[in-house]
């Protein structure tokens, strides 16, 4: 391959303020310094790529060959990614060898840092290609996006968390504001879409209100704050009680993923496969996090297998739809949801029906009632679509007490829950980012959001 002549890099311009993320550049620019390659992985939304890209540009001087951007989102095809890197890098094919082994050539004896955006969609072909271009070349380091870990040797994992917002506890004083990035992140972009726009004594509950209720989820605070040319923050928060059918105001350039809030979990659910889409739905029937036993009792059947429960679970967590955590004297494993529940009945699609109409709110009441359910095939699972095809209708589960028969026994253990949305109106059932597992009444409670910008 031959290079097109650049040298510096082909990072783009920021075209709006970077909020936060001071703790997150840092651990950054730590683990790159130890790591060949770093993975930041997350919810949809929650700002990767946005901090990919600062991190890159802050680490400009570190890498004499430049910086350069790979965007993958637009791709739909595994064997064209070595060929879009080599584009993106200004090389002209040669022939003769494969693009992946000609990049690797290229790259031998350079120092440059390459930027993978949205991988998660073709994880099998960036992973394969970022371990032959860092086995091959010493100075390269790669910074990837994705939903998902790429699963290589030598790759250190950030999970980058929502910003932090601030909890119902007590009234805020502007002076605070400081404190809670998604908050300045909202009036930022509402004063972008309503110049002379600020946040203020008056609005100050309203707009903190919209910034808990959405978890400090960037993309969802961008969407909201674009309503901004039509409600007051007032009306904003009051509306979140739709969050799908208000967040749908993205900007005409942003991928369609983001034009919405329902189309960046829609990329999610597309991402899984039918038995993991299957789980997604089922777990709507519990409210906050959830341990494996409850979950295999309840959720599995004839079409899922209780012993592929762990698996599954794994899976999503995998996929940033579910966040894993531990707890003290927990003994089963949990989790929570990242796909956010807002009201308790969350979509206002088919499936939201199909939870309970399957029998996984039968098994629900049997469980809490404290026999084992038995749901059998005429149940109703097997003969309504939805749970496989669509994005899941109720992403929240609708219960958090765990019933008095499972005590649990001395010891830490994993819990999960969902990373989306978990408190507000229906929309989503999950919160987005890293925030520690919510525990079980009498247990604790869940601590606030992550730190961060955007």
């Amino acid at each position: 391959m031959a290079s097109g002549g650049r040298a510096s890099g082909n990072l783009p311009t920021e075209l709006t303020t970077f909020v936060g993320r001071r703790d997150e550049l840092a651990e950054v620019r730590r683990l790159l310094a130890g790591s060949h390659l770093v993975t930041l992985t997350g919810i949809g939304g929650v700002g990767k790529t946005r901090l990919a890209l600062r991190a890159a540009a802050e680490l400009h001087r570190a890498f004499p060959d430049g910086v350069w951007l790979m965007r993958l989102d637009q791709l739909r095809e595994q064997a064209l990614v070595a060929q879009a890197v080599a584009g993106a890098l200004g090389l002209q094919d040669r022939g003769g060898c494969s693009q992946a082994a000609s990049l690797a050539e290229y790259l031998a004896g350079r120092r440059l840092l390459l930027v993978l955006d949205n991988c998660e969609h073709l994880i099998d072909a960036a992973a394969k290609l970022a371990d032959q271009l860092l086995r091959a070349a010493e100075g390269l380091r790669v910074l990837a996006t994705s939903r998902e870990a790429l699963n290589i040797d030598g790759e250190a994992v950030l999970p980058v968390p929502p910003l932090a917002a601030p909890e119902r506890t007590r009234p805020l004083t502007l002076a605070e504001l400081g404190l809670f990035p998604a908050m300045a992140l909202f009036g930022q972009r509402a004063r972008q879409a309503v110049p002379g726009f600020a946040v203020t004594e008056a609005n100050m509950a309203a707009v903190a209100g919209i910034c808990r209720r959405l978890e400090g989820l960037p993309l969802a605070i961008e969407l909201a704050a674009a309503q901004i040319r039509v409600l007051s923050p007032e009306q904003i928060d009051d509306r979140l009680s739709d969050r799908l059918g208000l967040l749908t105001r993205g900007g005409r350039v942003r991928p369609a993923r983001q034009q919405t809030l329902r189309a960046s979990i829609e990329w999610s659910h597309q991402l899984c496969s039918p038995a993991e889409r299957l789980l997604w739905a089922r777990l709507s029937v519990f409210a906050g996090g959830f341990e494996l036993d409850a979950v295999e009792e309840i959720c599995a059947d004839h079409r899922l297998p209780a012993d592929q429960v762990l698996g599954l679970l794994g899976a999503l967590a995998d996929k940033s739809v579910l966040i894993a955590g531990h707890s003290e004297g927990v003994a089963a494993t949990g989790c929570r949801r990242r796909c956010g529940s807002s009201g308790r009945n969350a979509w206002s699609r088919p499936e939201s029906a199909l939870c309970c109409a399957d029998g996984t709110g039968s098994g629900m009441s049997s469980w809490l009632r404290g026999s084992t359910p038995t749901l059998s095939p005429s149940s109703g699972r097997s003969g309504r679509p939805g749970c496989t095809g669509s994005a899941p209708t109720c992403a929240r589960p609708r219960t958090s007490a765990r019933p008095s028969r499972a005590r649990p026994r001395p010891g830490c253990a994993s819990r999960f829950t969902s990373g989306f949305f978990t408190t507000g109106s229906p929309g989503m059932s999950a919160r987005a980012g890293t925030a520690s597992a919510r525990r079980w009444p009498g247990r604790g409670s869940r601590p606030g959001g992550g730190r961060g910008g955007c």
